[in-house]
């Protein structure tokens, strides 16, 4: 797994780094174009966590085995680190919008109604959260606002739940907590929080709102988010201080494009997004062959015979660890990873045991080319 994710970080890179660039130069442009194609982006990265058909590859079988009888000394099992690294990291962010989304669950249990929104004194700022029951909660000193005033802060909430900003950000969160250890996943979630502001700015303004007193009252909100918004992880909230200069300047922008993305250019940017993930696996795959034809198999020329643990040995398992991996021109073994996992440290010692073999590397009329192959490790106990 951990593989698979480095795998897709590497090449989706490229794709987040394009994002960038593009929103970057269509900083004229409207924000819901530039939403859009963070959110391209984001869905793009998670595509390529899809594992690409790769050729067919040549399969080679392993047999360790090891006598269940015998006393055998304490085997130290190899613990490979970087997956726990990544699993806590990412199990750590889960659980943070998790529990972000309980904690908005029992704020919107304990709100006062006020008709078709909740009023709330432990919110700072008014924010909206759900998908299939969306729910707009208002901070209590909203109640002294003339009716005017608040109906321009629910149009705001509505336009967000309309476009589905929750969902997106979510969405977002969880693909961070995947890729928390890539910088870009980071900018790519952020600048959609704050495109999507942004958009939702433009569509309220477009609907007739006078740009001076919408400033003017996000400065009123402000003013109260002197801690930060509560469970502004997973809410979708009106006002963040940081984002505050950047949304008070685009708004009276008069200059400034509001317009939605239409249907054509949405398509347009998602068909860009999916020719995108083909190409970066088309690469990852590119210069690696299968045998057969003018392609000949490489020849294991030295072995290294896998290690039984001691848990497995006491436990008397047994069973077959299968790997994927590509021999390379050199007739090294490159990108080894488990294709179907056996457990109790046996995995780890099929890989570390395939990285010590050298081959006669495969060959293309007659010249070394990187070859597909997979390795069945059979773990049997005489």
């Amino acid at each position: 797994m951990t593989e698979l994710v480095l795998s897709a970080a590497l090449r989706g890179t490229a794709m987040l780094a394009t994002a960038w660039l593009a929103t970057t130069l269509l900083r004229r442009a409207s924000a819901d174009l530039r939403h859009k194609i963070w959110l391209a982006a984001l869905v793009g990265l998670v595509l390529l966590l899809i594992p690409m058909p790769l050729p067919e590859p040549m399969t080679i079988n392993v047999n360790a085995s090891v006598d269940g009888s015998s006393v055998a000394a304490a085997a130290t099992e190899s613990i490979a680190l970087l997956p726990w690294i990544w699993a806590i990291g990412c199990m750590l962010l889960l659980l943070r919008a998790a529990f972000g989304v309980m904690n908005l669950a029992r704020l919107t249990r304990t709100a006062t109604p006020a008709g078709d929104f909740l009023v709330s004194n432990r919110v700072s700022s008014p924010l909206t959260w759900g998908t299939l029951r969306p729910v707009v909660l208002l901070p209590s000193y909203t109640e002294a606002w003339s009716g005017d005033k608040r109906a321009v802060v629910l149009r705001h909430e509505r336009v967000h739940i309309e476009r589905r900003d929750w969902l997106s950000q979510l969405f977002a969160q969880l693909v961070t907590a995947v890729f928390w250890f890539h910088p870009l996943a980071w900018l790519a979630s952020a600048r959609l929080r704050q495109e999507a502001e942004l958009a939702t700015d433009d569509l309220v303004l477009a609907s007739g709102a006078e740009s001076s007193d919408y400033a003017a009252q996000l400065l009123e909100v402000a003013k109260h988010v002197h801690r930060g918004v509560p469970n502004g992880a997973v809410a979708v909230t009106m006002v963040r201080s940081s984002a505050l200069t950047e949304r008070i300047t685009a708004i009276l922008d008069v200059a400034r494009v509001r317009a939605r993305t239409g249907r054509v250019l949405r398509s347009a940017i998602m068909a860009a997004c999916l020719c995108s993930v083909l190409l970066l696996g088309a690469c990852a795959s590119r210069g690696v062959y299968k045998v057969g034809g003018a392609i000949t198999a490489p020849v294991p020329l030295t072995k290294s015979e896998p290690e039984y643990t001691e848990q497995a040995r006491r436990a008397k398992y047994q069973g077959t660890v299968t790997l994927t991996l590509v021999i390379n021109k050199q007739g090294k073994p490159a990108k080894v990873s488990v294709l179907k996992s056996l457990g109790m440290g046996l995995d780890e010692k099929a890989v570390e045991s395939i990285q010590k073999w050298n081959f006669k590397p495969g060959t293309k009329n007659g010249k070394p080319v990187a070859v597909q192959a997979t390795i069945e490790v059979n773990f049997r106990l005489l």
